[in-house]
This record gives C-alpha cells, sequence and structure tokens, in this order.
C-alpha cells in the first residue's frame, strides 16, 4: 500500500513530489464496472461527466495523474507526480453484449481486456491511472 507520507526532492517549485510504494504490484489493481439502463444519459454526456469529474479529482489528488518510478539508489517503487503529467483517458465500443460480460459466471478475459484501457505494467516509469469508457 502506497505511504501519505509526501517525500520531496529540490525546490517545492519545480520538484516532483514522491509517495513510496512497497512494489509495483501493490499499487496495481484494474476495475470494470458496468452500468445499463433504459434511463441512462447519452453516451456523450457520460463523457463529459466522467471527464469533469476527473479533472476536480486531479486538482484534489495530483498523485492519481503520476507516474509509477524506479527509485534507483534505494530500490523502491514511487509516485512521481507534476503539472506536467496527465491520466490517460481512452474512448472506446465493443460490439460484445454488457450483459453477456455481466452474467458470465466464468469471465471470458481477453474479451474484458478490451474494456480496460492499454498500460503497459511490464517496466517503468508507467501510468498511476488510467481510465476507458466504452459503448457498448
Amino acid at each position: 500500500m502506497c505511504r501519505r507520507r509526501p517525500r520531496c526532492r529540490g525546490s517545492r517549485s519545480s520538484s516532483p513530489r514522491w509517495r513510496r510504494c512497497g512494489s509495483s504490484s501493490q499499487c496495481c489493481s484494474t476495475y470494470v464496472l458496468l452500468y445499463e439502463g433504459a434511463d441512462m444519459p447519452p453516451f456523450e454526456d457520460i463523457l463529459q461527466s466522467l471527464r469533469s469529474s476527473l479533472a476536480v479529482t486531479l486538482g484534489s489528488f495530483a498523485p492519481l495523474a503520476g507516474k509509477l518510478v524506479h527509485l534507483k539508489d534505494t530500490g523502491d517503487v514511487a509516485i512521481s507526480c507534476s503539472a506536467s503529467h496527465s491520466v490517460k483517458f481512452v474512448v472506446a465500443e465493443s460490439d460484445t453484449g454488457v450483459r453477456r460480460l455481466a452474467r458470465d459466471e466464468e469471465h471470458d478475459l481477453p474479451v474484458l481486456e478490451q474494456v480496460v484501457p492499454d498500460v503497459d505494467m511490464s517496466e517503468l516509469p508507467t501510468a498511476v491511472l488510467a481510465v476507458q469508457a466504452t459503448r457498448f
């Protein structure tokens, strides 16, 4: 789990902030949230709401827009965040039925992988957060 104690390097105005993590695997999770319903707003409205909510959230939680990095001097993995970092936001479409994904007792991993953003976690630095909105 990432510790909340910030560790700054250099001057406060130009330096990234660092948050220590035990390993990159401790800081990596994938969530797939599926929504359907007749009362759902248009997809474009959902996208606008997601983007604006994400922008507000990043204003308070800047490390979410950071990068996981390797600290050579200690061997630790940390989060580097600066004003130039951003969150990858992907918009996609799928011809797979949302009901099929939600009802499968044994989830079809190749299909689920299509509804999450492609982030290479095999090498650092890498993104802390990426978001994908998929229209079904």
